[in-house]
């Protein structure tokens, strides 16, 4: 039986979609410091209406953190002491559980954007995987749906545009600003666009991999 104290996010991807993981994917589940943490790591939870906001990358996560902490939400990074008793806890008692859904072509090429700049690789790397349909290197570069393995009892999508804002003041009750906190390179942002088209955008294998975060895309408010 998986203890969800341990089971990241990483863990989900590589289980669900190993054939399409490059190397670098298996190097970070063993380096357990640089994986983004387990349980409701960067999840935000409303106590009065059962809320809870669960957290992907690439998905307007650093401002939507910056918006609720410094508005006194409650940030569950270092509160969850057994998430497995904390899950089951949310099921039983009915929590309602929201995620916000990215275009998933969008999402992709800034997922490669982030894991240029945090780990530098050559750009040669890269190319070399995804023409073998290795698509996945790091969190920012895996499906969405596999934030959302704690999500047992349903999950609500919220579609990222400009209406962002309004919808996540609804779901917490408070007005909210959702700006932009996390700038690209513009360079890396080209390659990466480049990329993407002559890699990507025609595989049907990328379509393939991605297929479960096009329909919530469709299916998000």
């Amino acid at each position: 039986m998986i203890k969800l104290n341990d089971y990241a996010v990483v863990d989900y991807t590589i289980e669900k979609y190993f054939n399409y993981c490059s190397n670098f994917t298996f190097i970070l589940q063993k380096n357990r410091h640089e994986i983004h943490p387990p349980g409701f790591h960067d999840c935000f939870l409303r106590r009065k209406n059962k809320t809870i906001l669960m957290h992907i990358d690439k998905c307007a996560s650093s401002s939507i953190r910056y918006a609720l902490i410094t508005n006194g939400f409650c940030d569950m990074s270092l509160r969850i002491k057994n998430v497995d008793k904390t899950k089951e806890y949310f099921i039983k008692n009915n929590y309602n559980f929201y995620a916000i859904i990215r275009e998933p072509k969008k999402r992709y090429i800034s997922g490669l954007q982030e894991f240029i700049k945090i780990h530098n690789p050559s750009i040669e790397y890269i190319i070399s995987n995804l023409k073998n349909n290795k698509f996945i290197f790091d969190e920012h570069t895996s499906p969405q749906h596999c934030f959302l393995f704690l999500c047992e009892n349903g999950c609500n999508y919220l579609k990222l545009d400009e209406k962002l804002s309004s919808k996540v003041s609804n779901i917490f009750g408070k007005t909210l600003d959702i700006s932009r906190k996390n700038i690209s390179h513009e360079n890396i942002k080209n390659d990466c666009e480049k990329i993407f088209e002559k890699y990507c955008k025609k595989n049907s294998e990328f379509y393939k991999l991605y297929e479960n975060d096009f329909e919530l895309y469709s299916i998000a408010a």
